[in-house]
């Protein structure tokens, strides 16, 4: 749950992690002692909306579906964005070259950087870029 109106799928980048976040249909479900996961996370939704999270706060156990999809007891967490504006369609693109581009290595095993910048290149629409990444 959060305080904000996000539209899915939602794509995640973290200060200091080589990955790529998408969050499909929610946000905001983890595992006992997950709410870290959440530290310093910016994300853009699938209309431009960029948000930065500002507090994590354990709500309680999530519904059922997701202890049984995850085969453990989940939690929700209650989280609270600052909306930042909106970013252009070429400015994400940029964004998500640059953060890949910072961890090619571990990019590498689906190809070069310069391939993945071709495929996010023909993107047309936030949902298409977030989509690549899931």
């Amino acid at each position: 749950m959060t305080n904000t109106e996000i539209t899915f799928p939602v794509l995640g980048l973290k200060e200091g992690d080589s990955n790529v976040y998408v969050f499909s249909d929610h946000i905001g479900i983890v595992s006992k002692g997950g709410e870290k996961f959440y530290n310093k996370l910016w994300i853009v939704d699938s209309n431009g909306n960029t948000f930065f999270l500002t507090n994590t706060k354990l709500k309680g156990k999530a519904p059922l579906k997701y202890s049984l999809k995850y085969f453990q007891t989940m939690y929700e967490l209650d989280l609270t964005f600052e909306r930042n504006g909106i970013i252009s369609l070429d400015e994400l693109n940029q964004k998500i070259y640059n953060h890949i581009s910072a961890y090619e290595k571990k990019w590498i095993s689906l190809g070069t950087v310069e391939m993945m910048k071709e495929a996010m290149d023909k993107c047309t629409s936030y949902k298409d870029l977030i989509k690549l990444f899931r």
